[in-house]
């Protein structure tokens, strides 16, 4: 199972993935920044293809993460790893969308079935799903 955390460097506050068997800092989220979404796109459908969640899982959240940053510009900025945050509390909401956006992935990996804008954003505001629901 993935995960992803936020880590302090100097002033400002990133989202990076995190080794769970050596419990340490990986990639950051916004490495690929400068990719258009139309090659994550078609990245993230041959990783589905081909069956290769971490890929699809990856790519899902480098999407939502340039969609999320273009909506919400203040505080934000791009750095040669990814994304940094001015303020903890900026980090937080980003590091939410995005732990939202891994159990969206995980859902429309497992079903074929793409989860609802609406059920992305509820979830990343606290919205825990009923049993047994299904977008």
């Amino acid at each position: 199972m993935s995960k992803i955390d936020i880590f302090q460097d100097r002033y400002e506050y990133h989202v990076s993935w995190t080794d769970e068997e050596a419990d340490d800092e990986g990639a950051w989220i916004g490495q690929d920044a400068n990719t258009p979404l139309d090659t994550l796109r078609a990245k993230m459908a041959t990783a589905k293809q081909k069956r290769e969640f971490d890929d699809y899982e990856y790519l899902a959240v480098e999407i939502a993460a340039q969609n999320w940053v273009s909506g919400s510009p203040a505080g934000v900025s791009q750095a040669g790893h990814g994304y940094e945050f001015e303020t903890l509390a900026k980090a937080k909401q980003f590091l939410a969308a995005m732990r939202a956006e891994m159990k969206a992935a995980k859902a429309e990996y497992d079903s074929g079935v793409l989860w609802p804008e609406w059920a992305k954003q509820a979830q990343a505001a606290g919205w825990k799903p009923p049993k047994g629901w299904k977008p």
